[in-house]
């Protein structure tokens, strides 16, 4: 296959088509990025230096680390880079999440004029490496596109960079910069034929192989298979078993452990029987404490003040202890000066100063008087009866 060595011009490697866009992206709380098309994956057509041109992208070499992102292919006008471009669909897409902006008046005034609406194109810049001329009476199909000629197709090429621009670059630029050119080397193809050859992907080159073997091989690939096909049945089958197992001591471990549930449920249950038990035996027992502690308190009490034993009863049913219980604790003193008081007020009712103007000086001496009127009293009624029944005459 021929090589060739061109002197190529900067404005003769740079290339945008209808398709290509670029515009900011933007998301709520995320930075800024870039929703790029470079190269749409269809015909250039006209192009001044090479026809309608078409560039293979399965041959296209996209560099490592960081690419710039330009405007017009200006290095002096920077306006990001990204470290990752897509080839999916037949198009070179820039990876918006491996975008970023700098901080640039061309990148400031671009991420400004898009997001408000402005239609920017996108360009390319590549150097060719292998190239296949047609005629005008030929056709090639590259990318899903078929292309009529006269025209070329970059079979390889190297990717430099990606710009943004107003109306795609200007063929006719009076730049010098785009003016200038360099001599480079490229394969020429002049064959269909040879492209069908040289033009196979590295990662599809075992596959096309395989076809080949397979087809000039029939029975030794038949054998291939079945030699392989015995080894991945023999490795899932046992596999499976490893796997069916695993999930019966799973199984069994989850059954072990439910039972285990079971069984300490129940002794949850029990324990919880158990205490409240022993909780209402222990309420039970302090309230018999805190009744003989009251029960205490009152013997003590009422032996003091003497009070007749008739009338303890009464007593204590209008003072209660329980009146007297703050936080699960009796408090004896304050429940001792409510008996007392108490017991002072039935003492005054008890004993009198004086009964129908007799002076007593002790319990003893009115309750004698009081015993002497009262039979004093009965022995009245008692005549006034018998002469009722038994009237004396006159």
């Amino acid at each position: 296959m021929p090589e060739k060595k061109e002197k190529l011009t900067l404005a003769s490697m740079m290339f945008v088509e209808p398709e290509s866009f670029a515009q900011v992206k933007t998301e709520k709380d995320k930075k800024p990025t870039m929703n790029m098309v470079a190269y749409s994956g269809g015909v250039i057509p006209n192009h001044f230096y090479w026809d309608n041109l078409i560039i293979d992208l399965d041959g296209m070499t996209i560099p490592k680390g960081k690419i710039p992102i330009l405007e017009d292919h200006d290095t002096s006008k920077k306006v990001g880079f990204t470290t990752k471009f897509s080839k999916a669909d037949n198009q070179l897409t820039v990876d918006p999440d491996s975008f970023s902006f700098i901080n640039t008046p061309e990148s400031n005034q671009f991420q400004q004029n898009s997001a408000d609406g402005f239609p920017y194109q996108a360009s390319i810049r590549a150097t060719p490496t292998k190239i296949q001329r047609f005629g005008e009476d030929e056709e090639v199909t590259v990318n899903g596109h078929t292309v009529k000629g006269p025209g070329t197709v970059w079979r390889k090429c190297n990717l430099k960079e990606s710009s943004i621009c107003t109306f795609g670059y200007d063929p006719n630029t009076s730049s010098s910069s785009m003016s200038e050119g360099s001599e480079y080397t490229f394969e020429l193809m002049e064959k269909e034929a040879e492209v069908d050859k040289s033009t196979i992907k590295e990662d599809t080159q075992g596959m096309n192989a395989s076809e080949k073997f397979k087809a000039e091989h029939p029975e030794e690939f038949k054998a291939l298979v079945a030699e392989v096909t015995t080894a991945v049945e023999t490795k899932l089958t046992a596999d499976k078993g490893a796997l069916e197992t695993k999930l019966t001591e799973a199984t069994t471990k989850l059954a072990e452990a439910e039972a285990a549930n079971i069984k300490l449920s129940a002794e949850n249950a029990d324990n919880s029987k158990r205490l409240q038990a022993l909780e209402k035996r222990d309420a039970l027992r302090e309230e018999k404490d805190l009744q003989f502690t009251a029960d205490a308190i009152f013997t003590e009490q009422f032996k003091a003040a003497e009070l007749p034993d008739r009338l303890h009863a009464k007593v204590r049913r209008l003072v209660s202890h329980e009146a007297f219980m703050k936080d699960g604790v009796l408090d004896k003193e304050a429940f001792k000066a409510a008996i007392d008081t108490e017991l002072k007020d039935w003492a005054s009712e008890e004993t009198p100063s004086s009964v129908a103007g007799f002076s007593a000086s002790s319990k003893s001496t009115v309750t004698d008087a009081a015993a002497t009127k009262l039979s004093k009293s009965c022995d009245e009624a008692a005549d006034r009866m018998a002469n009722y029944l038994n009237p004396k005459k006159a």
